[in-house]
């Protein structure tokens, strides 16, 4: 990994701790595991990106293994996040494509956390995660959708975060273009990185798209993959009549 995609992955991983809420949403479910008494002793976190629910997890005494298709936010997560936390393994590796074997039916937790995916590739994922869970254990999911909760829909958004961290002063510039047609944003994001003592300037780029699903198609999904809901969360997303929803629940 060279010196600019490490200055990328800092601004990445920078920006993510301005908005997520890590320990808190770490607390919510072990709150839920020690309230319904599950037996949770190993957790796969699909998506893992730079480990931040990695090490909150692994503090409370839980067996965490990570996957995530980018090889460079994974060393990034090894150098500089995780650290000594040795304990802590990272693959890499595609949710939509086939379980490795070393993680097929080995974990009792599955958590999926600011994942985006269209409406036929969460079945895929689903189908993932189901077969990263033991036979005989609670088979248990956390998993986020970004759920449409009316039909009328901001057509393009624009925004500018700043961040400071150590030396460096980051810039992120967002654009959102609505595909209604295909149920996504394509989501543009151009960081700016500049460390302050040498002047030393980095600029990358990045293209994702951001689906979502509406609510019948959630439950449709589900209910089609044989998951029982325990528990819902609602957050906002600042984007009009779209929600996050953070399902708890268990496959049967």
């Amino acid at each position: 990994m060279n010196q600019e995609t490490i200055y990328w992955k800092l601004a990445w991983d920078t920006f993510h701790l301005q908005v997520f809420d890590y320990e808190g949403d770490v607390g919510r479910i072990n709150d839920w595991i020690e309230k319904e008494n599950f037996d949770i002793r190993s957790i796969l976190e699909i998506g893992c990106g730079a480990g931040r629910y990695l090490i909150s997890l692994e503090k409370l005494g839980y067996k965490c293994v990570g996957v995530d298709k980018d090889i460079d936010i994974l060393e990034y997560a090894k150098q500089f996040v995780l650290k000594n936390e040795t304990d802590i393994k990272l693959m890499q590796g595609d949710v939509l494509r086939k379980i490795h074997s070393i993680l097929k039916s080995k974990f009792d937790l599955v958590l999926a956390k600011h994942l985006s995916f269209s409406l036929s590739d969460l079945g895929k994922v689903l189908d993932y995660a189901k077969k990263a869970l033991t036979l005989d254990g609670p088979r248990l999911l956390v998993f986020d959708f970004l759920v449409a909760s009316g039909d009328s829909f901001d057509k393009n958004i624009l925004s500018i975060d700043n961040a400071v961290k150590d030396n460096f002063f980051l810039v992120r510039l967002n654009q959102m273009k609505l595909r209604e047609k295909f149920n996504k944003y394509c989501w543009g994001e151009v960081y700016i990185i500049r460390e302050t003592q040498s002047g030393f300037t980095v600029t990358k780029t990045n293209q994702r798209s951001l689906w979502f699903i509406s609510r019948d198609d959630l439950e449709k999904l589900l209910t089609d993959k044989g998951i029982k809901v325990e528990n819902e969360l609602e957050e906002i997303t600042g984007v009009n009549n779209l929600k996050g929803v953070t399902i708890y629940g268990r496959f049967s």
